[in-house]
């Protein structure tokens, strides 16, 4: 009789568990995530790999719900999830890495995997579980060729923190270079102040992507110390134009005035990356020497160069910049004419207006946008400079004034607006109308 009542209720969890699973297909998220909930509570291994397969469910909520189901039934998942974690990734990994200890093991034979996107999530919900034991393993994961797969471990690494340190600077002597550049980045992303030493050392490798990860690691925000100033300065002259430009760039983020004299001298460097980077860094300094070649790399787009040179032009420096960003509206890269206009328009210097409305008229239609948007952007300073333009004999002067004082809005325009409703030139009657219109419109 007993065996009778336990397969009814067998039957009936079955069903239930059935039921809660097509409700996982529901357009309504609350029900979706009400029957991800109940599958958690009375589900058990049964609902395990349902519950697998709404990891990757659109709605964060219900992923993250999920998440707790399957942490809750617990080491019962952890095969199925190493089986899925290709497919849903870091979903299955976040699990892994909740679901901790019992997880390792499995984790660990799961860096072998042919799929890198398997290695590269096991790696990631190793950092997760944090346990010593996963050091070593993780190790072999810093000479992955998949990029993807080394950066998931150096984060791995991140998350362990202090106890990784001592195995990573070990490494550093190892034959393998993608090892030891998997090492030295690994390093940077440690807040610990034994990595300084280790990874200046690794700045004189034998190899240049090993070189050229240390100086970049000596810049992570963990360690930006000053006793990489000199060794780095050194490195400005290494034979690698690699290595030259992260050395360049991470003296920029440390900032010690030992190193103003190298950048100037590296503003020189046959490769124009270095320029570049020198150039920011200088910048970021404050050095007024560094304005005319942060100007020239506002034409660079290669790795956002051109946005960080106008953030420090616009940042750093402001009006001090203006009068060598209004001789390069008339550069003939139209590139840094457009950008030029940009950072004036976050200035706010009425000496940029009557060149910017000059620009308006560039023959490349990305500056004149750009120079449009920028007296619009200055706003009440070149409220006057505007005003003055309208008595400018030249009709296309007149025309870009008028527009832009409607954009502003300002009620000191709207007397001299008014005056031109009665001017030769048609269009010029009607941008004033407009323009009167829209200041109008803004009044109410």
């Amino acid at each position: 009789m007993v065996g009778i009542e336990e397969s009814e209720m067998q039957t009936d969890v079955n069903e239930l568990i059935e039921s809660l699973t097509r409700l996982l297909e529901d357009d309504d998220r609350k029900v979706r995530g009400d029957a991800v909930g109940r599958l958690g509570e009375i589900g058990g291994v049964r609902a395990v790999e349902t519950l697998i397969k709404t990891l990757g469910d659109p709605d964060e909520n219900i992923r993250k719900r999920v998440v707790e189901a399957l942490v809750g039934i617990g080491e019962p998942t952890v095969e199925h999830l190493i089986e899925a974690i290709g497919d849903v990734g870091w979903a299955a990994a976040r699990t892994l890495g909740e679901i901790g200890e019992p997880a390792i093991e499995p984790l660990i034979k799961a860096l072998d995997e042919e799929d890198e996107r398997i290695r590269e999530n096991v790696a990631h919900a190793l950092g997760w579980i944090g346990d010593e034991r996963v050091i070593e393993p993780l190790m072999n994961v810093l000479s992955d060729t998949e990029w993807e797969v080394q950066n998931a471990a150096v984060e791995a690494f991140a998350d362990i923190g202090e106890p990784a340190v001592e195995p990573l600077i070990n490494a550093l002597e190892d034959k393998n270079v993608y090892m030891r550049q998997g090492v030295a980045w690994a390093l940077g992303g440690i807040n610990d102040d034994k990595v300084v030493e280790p990874l200046i050392k690794a700045l004189g490798d034998d190899d240049e992507s090993v070189r050229q990860v240390a100086a970049y690691a000596l810049g992570d925000s963990y360690i930006c110390d000053e006793r990489a100033v000199e060794p780095l300065i050194k490195a400005l002259d290494d034979e690698d134009e690699g290595v030259r430009w992260a050395a360049a760039s991470t003296l920029g983020g440390i900032g010690d005035e030992r190193s103003i004299e190298p950048l100037i001298k590296a503003l020189e460097d046959e490769c124009d990356t270095v320029h570049w980077n020198a150039a920011c860094a200088l910048g970021w300094s404050g050095d007024g020497r560094a304005i005319k070649p942060l100007i020239k790399a506002l034409g660079v787009d290669e790795g956002g160069v051109y946005r960080e040179a106008a953030t420090i032009l616009c940042e750093i420096f402001g009006k001090p910049a203006v009068e060598s960003l209004i001789e390069a509206l008339k550069d003939e890269n139209m590139v840094v004419r457009a950008n030029a206009a940009y950072v004036l328009g976050g200035i706010d210097d009425e000496r940029a207006v009557e060149p910017l409305i000059r620009s308006v008229g560039d023959e490349d239609e990305d500056v004149c946008d750009a120079a449009y948007d920028a007296l619009t952007d200055i706003g009440e300073p070149a409220i006057k400079p505007l005003i003055s333009a309208l008595e400018e004999g030249d009709v296309w002067v007149r025309w870009v004034a008028i527009h832009a004082l409607g954009e502003i809005g300002d009620d000191r325009a709207i007397e001299p607006l008014r005056r031109l409703l009665d001017d030769d030139t048609k269009n010029v009657r009607n941008a004033a109308a407009h323009a009167l219109e829209a200041i109008e419109q803004r009044s109410r």
